[in-house]
């Protein structure tokens, strides 16, 4: 979280901190971290992004109503290179897969 401090208005340094956290399964900090780069996303690292990679991370703490939720709201942001990804991730959820 240091690299994070020093310069907080980095979403993507905030999105690999949050996917560190996420593959170490600190998932809390995870949250926190993509939580933290949601107000400053960017072309380079679009809100969609982030927002899906909070829906992965709930998945993984088992709240996959949640994780739904969320990844379902994303289908009308996403770039339509990305929406079948979205979907077999809501897929896979609904059908009770990780």
């Amino acid at each position: 979280q240091l690299a994070a401090r020093n310069r907080p208005a980095n979403p993507a340094l905030l999105l690999q901190i949050g996917q560190l956290y996420r593959l170490l399964g600190e998932y809390e900090l995870a949250l926190a971290a993509f939580d933290e780069a949601l107000p400053v996303t960017n072309s380079a690292v679009p809100e969609w992004n982030i927002q899906f990679q909070r829906a992965q991370v709930l998945a993984e703490m088992g709240d996959r109503e949640a994780a739904i939720t969320l990844a379902t709201s994303l289908l009308t942001e996403v770039p339509p290179q990305v929406v079948d990804q979205v979907q077999l991730f809501i897929d896979d959820l609904a059908a009770g897969e990780e």
